[in-house]
């Protein structure tokens, strides 16, 4: 699976997303997992398996997911429409 999903990686004339205002090569979305992966090491602990997130359907979702991906890491998608406590029950 993981070779499939990298398959089109260093790919920039492959549009991966796009959007009304911006659109994201393959290569591109990749380049920004890999940045937001870093930045994601350097503020969670270690013991950190699942890692919750609350995000409308966006670029920055995606993005974030892969990441977690790379890490190893199993993102966990929180509804936007919940409340606060039904987050905290879940988390």
């Amino acid at each position: 699976m993981k070779e499939f999903f990298y398959k089109y990686s260093d790919r920039e004339d492959l549009i991966a997303i796009r959007t009304d205002s911006e659109s994201f090569s393959y290569k591109k979305l990749f380049e920004l997992s890999e940045i937001i992966a870093r930045k994601i090491i350097s503020i969670i602990s270690t013991k950190q398996k699942y890692i919750p997130i609350v995000s409308s359907n966006s670029t920055e979702f995606i993005i974030t997911t892969i990441s977690l991906w790379n890490l190893g890491l199993v993102p966990v998608p929180l509804n936007t429409r919940w409340t606060e406590k039904e987050i905290s029950n879940v988390i």
